[in-house]
C-alpha cells in the first residue's frame, strides 16, 4: 500500500514497517497537541471531541450499541482510521489543508472511519501475504 497518510503524520524512521506505522500514528493522534487544528475544526463544526484515553465510554452514548450518529467523542484509532481513509481518497496536494479533511457530517466522520479501519485490516493482511 502506498501510504499517502505519511505526507500528514511523517514517521521518525522511514524504513518502519506498516504495522509499526499505523502504530505510531495511533499514539501520535492521542497526543493532545499533534493536529490541533483538524482537532478543533472536528469539535467546532461536528461537536466531536477526541477521547485520549481512546476507551470511548465516557458515557452511554459511546457504547458499542449507540448509533454513531449520536456519538459526541472519538478516539485516536478512530481518528487514524478517518485520515487513513482520506488520505487514499484525496488528492495529496489537499491532505494538509484541514478546512478540506474536515468532513460535512458526523455520519461522514463515521462511514470514514469504519472504512479506514477495513482498510487498514486489508493493507497488513496484504502485507503479511506478500513480504518485501
Amino acid at each position: 500500500m502506498n501510504c499517502t497518510l505519511k505526507k500528514l503524520i511523517h514517521p521518525t524512521d522511514d524504513s518502519i514497517s506498516l504495522a509499526g506505522y499505523f502504530d505510531y500514528c495511533k499514539s501520535k493522534l492521542a497526543d493532545a497537541h499533534y493536529l490541533p487544528s483538524l482537532k478543533q475544526a472536528l469539535f467546532i463544526k461536528l461537536g466531536l471531541s477526541a477521547n485520549a484515553k481512546g476507551d470511548g465510554n465516557t458515557c452511554m452514548s459511546q457504547s458499542a450499541e449507540v448509533m454513531p450518529a449520536y456519538r459526541e467523542h472519538y478516539s485516536p484509532e478512530e481518528l487514524f482510521y478517518y485520515l487513513l481513509q482520506k488520505s487514499q481518497s484525496m488528492p495529496e496536494k489537499v491532505l494538509g489543508q484541514w478546512e478540506r479533511l474536515v468532513p460535512k457530517s458526523k455520519e461522514e466522520f463515521w462511514k470514514a472511519v469504519d472504512r479506514g479501519r477495513l482498510l487498514e485490516e486489508k493493507s497488513l493482511m496484504e502485507k503479511k501475504s506478500h513480504p518485501e
